[in-house]
C-alpha cells in the first residue's frame, strides 16, 4: 500500500461545495487557465533556482471482504524538503528533506521521522538518509551517501517517502529537470477538470507582490492527477481507485506569478474519495466479494526563489 500512496505527493483537503462550481468557463477564465499553465512550463527552463516544498499526505484505506475486515489503515505524512537547481543538460540538484510519518494499521500505530540530503551530480543520484529512532520494522534505507537508481527503490523502499521519481526520470531520458512532471498530461487533465478560475493581486510572506490564478477542479477528470507519471498509470490498483471518484472529490490549483512573470509558488491540493472498489483483480488470493474504499487527502505549498540567480555546484560525495 505504501507505494499506492506515494502517487498523491503532489496532492491538503479542500472542501469546495458542489454548488460553486461553474458549468463552464468564459473566455476570460479560459486565458487566465492557459496563463497559469503556460508560466508553469515555462519555469522547466529556468537555469536555477531554489525551492522550499511542504507536502502534506493523508489517507484512510478500509478493505473488508463479506463485512469482515482485512485491512484498516490511517496514515499520514508531512515531507518538508529544500533544494537549490542548476538546471542544464546535466542538472545539478543539492537540497535536504525531512520526513515525518505516522501509520495506524489494524489498531497498531507506529511513527517515523527520516533525514535526509539529496544530490544530482552528473547524471547520478546520491542520497544519505537515515531515521532519527532506528528500528528493523521500517522499511529499509541505505547506509550512508550511496548512489541509486530507480530499481534500488525495492531494495530501499523507505527512500519512497522522499518522492524521487521525477529526478529519476531525468536521469534516465537526460535533459532539464521539468518543473512540472509530464507537463503536457498534468495540463490535459488540468483543463478536462476547471471547473471555477479566480485571479487576484497577493503578497507572499517573502514580500514579493504577486498574481494568484486560483483553479477549482471538480470530480470530473481529476481521477487523471492519479496517472500523471508512468509508473502510477501502470499501476493497477492506482488505475482502479481513478475510475471509481465519487462527487466528493475536488481540488484546486493556485500559480503565483511574481513581477518578472516567473512562478513564484504553486499550490496543488486535492482530497480523493471513492466507492466501494472491487479488489479481487489487485490483491492476490482475495476471496471473493472483497471491496475497498479509499479516503485520501494532500496538498503540496511550493515556493519558488532566487531563479536565474548563480549558485555554486554541488559535488559528488566522497567515498
Amino acid at each position: 500500500m505504501t507505494k499506492t500512496l506515494k502517487v498523491f505527493a503532489l496532492l491538503v483537503v479542500i472542501v469546495v461545495p458542489l454548488s460553486a462550481f461553474a458549468q463552464g468557463l468564459s473566455e476570460e477564465d479560459q486565458a487566465n487557465l492557459e496563463k497559469a499553465l503556460a508560466a508553469l512550463e515555462a519555469a522547466s527552463t529556468y537555469t536555477s533556482y531554489t525551492v522550499e516544498q511542504t507536502e502534506v499526505n493523508g489517507s484512510i484505506i478500509t478493505v473488508t471482504a463479506n463485512s469482515e475486515s482485512l485491512l484498516s489503515q490511517e496514515s499520514s505524512e508531512v515531507t518538508t524538503t529544500t533544494y537549490t537547481l542548476i538546471n542544464s543538460d546535466t542538472p545539478n540538484l543539492g537540497g535536504t528533506s525531512t520526513v515525518i510519518g505516522n501509520r495506524i494499521e489494524d489498531g497498531t500505530e507506529s511513527t517515523f521521522l527520516i533525514q535526509a540530503d539529496l544530490r544530482l551530480v552528473d547524471g547520478s543520484v546520491y542520497v544519505n538518509a537515515s531515521y532519527t529512532t532506528p528500528d528493523p520494522s521500517l522499511p529499509a534505507l541505505p547506509d550512508g551517501w550511496t548512489a541509486i537508481t530507480r530499481a534500488d527503490l525495492e531494495a530501499y523502499p523507505g527512500l519512497e517517502s522522499l518522492g524521487l521519481d521525477k529526478i529519476f526520470t531525468t536521469v534516465e531520458d537526460g535533459g532539464l529537470l521539468p518543473f512540472v512532471q509530464n507537463f503536457e498530461r498534468f495540463a490535459e487533465v488540468i483543463r478536462a477538470s476547471a471547473t471555477v478560475v479566480a485571479v487576484e493581486t497577493q503578497t507572499l510572506e517573502d514580500g514579493r507582490d504577486v498574481e494568484s490564478i486560483t483553479i477549482l477542479l471538480g470530480s470530473e477528470g481529476l481521477g487523471g492527477l492519479l496517472t500523471v507519471d508512468e509508473d502510477s498509470a501502470q499501476n493497477p490498483l492506482i488505475e482502479l481507485i481513478s475510475q471509481n471518484l465519487t462527487e466528493d472529490s475536488n481540488g484546486l490549483l493556485a500559480v503565483a506569478i511574481d513581477a518578472d512573470g516567473n512562478v513564484a509558488q504553486v499550490l496543488l491540493a486535492a482530497t480523493v474519495t471513492t466507492s466501494e472498489v472491487d479488489m479481487t483483480s489487485v490483491m492476490t488470493n482475495a476471496p471473493a466479494g472483497t471491496v475497498g474504499v479509499f479516503e485520501i487527502t494532500n496538498s503540496s505549498l511550493l515556493t519558488v526563489s532566487g531563479v536565474g540567480e548563480t549558485y555554486t555546484p554541488v559535488e559528488a560525495p566522497s567515498e
